[in-house]
């Protein structure tokens, strides 16, 4: 079976859309309560801003936004992936992992299109 390329395109925003809203939903309540004096609100702001830089990026017809901010939440994911790992496979690593490879994906790609 051949792969249907007329998805790439939709999957591409899915995953953009999908980012954006992971990131609003799990760091939004913190960089909200803007607590300066924890470094939790710092990276929650880095991942918020990124996350819809990400997004902004796939309207734009140069990729350098979409490659910086895919190249940054990678960071931020790959940080956080070693700072908490448990040591065995968890639910909690397996997600972060996902969360690396879409970001990868994005610093990866830029905005290509097909």
């Amino acid at each position: 079976m051949k792969p249907v390329k007329g998805f790439v395109t939709i999957s591409r925003w899915i995953m953009r859309l999908a980012l954006l809203l992971f990131f609003v939903l799990n760091y939004g309540e913190t960089v909200l309560d803007l607590n300066f004096n924890e470094m939790g609100f710092y990276l929650s702001s880095l991942f918020f801003l990124f996350g819809v830089l990400l997004f902004v990026g796939g309207f734009l017809k140069e990729a350098s936004l979409t490659v910086t901010s895919g190249l940054v939440l990678s960071i931020l994911v790959l940080y956080q992936i070693i700072v908490t790992y448990p040591g065995a496979m968890t639910e909690s690593l397996a997600s972060k992992l996902l969360l690396f490879s879409v970001t990868l994906y994005f610093f990866a790609s830029g905005n290509n299109k097909i």
